[in-house]
């Protein structure tokens, strides 16, 4: 057991569960992600894992700030976020010039991290249109 789920223990009374990152959970449940699935096997925290990626920065370099990127862009992609969602509310990560552009890499970067996430998603998207 990791020390931060014998925490939780302290905190949910038996019979309870926790349910946090569940959406990421499912996700990768249905996915089949290898990242994805590996990093909640081995216990990585999934947000700056997905930092690492998208900002491209050691797992080890990633901060409160870019974790909390990582975070929107994981629970974003789950809901649909394009570009311009991710340009609104990851203010303060954008380099000078075409924001929708640099937006546009991080989530294609996202997609590369996460192949199996991207099959899935275009099937959800494919499905939804037929």
């Amino acid at each position: 057991a990791t020390k931060q789920s014998l925490i939780y223990l302290v905190f949910l009374p038996l019979g309870f569960y926790d349910f946090s990152q569940i959406e990421l959970r499912v996700l990768a449940y249905y996915s089949r992600d290898p990242i994805l699935m590996d990093a909640y096997l081995t216990g990585k925290d999934i947000h700056a894992k997905t930092a690492s990626a998208v900002f491209q920065i050691p797992y080890e370099q990633v901060d409160d700030e870019r974790r909390q990127g990582g975070k929107t862009i994981n629970f974003g992609i789950i809901y649909g976020m394009t570009e311009y969602g991710l340009v609104d509310n990851l203010k303060g990560f954008w380099k000078e010039g075409n924001e929708f552009m640099q937006a546009r890499e991080f989530i294609n970067r996202y997609f590369a991290e996460y192949k199996g996430v991207k099959v899935l998603v275009d099937k959800v998207h494919k499905g939804m249109s037929d």
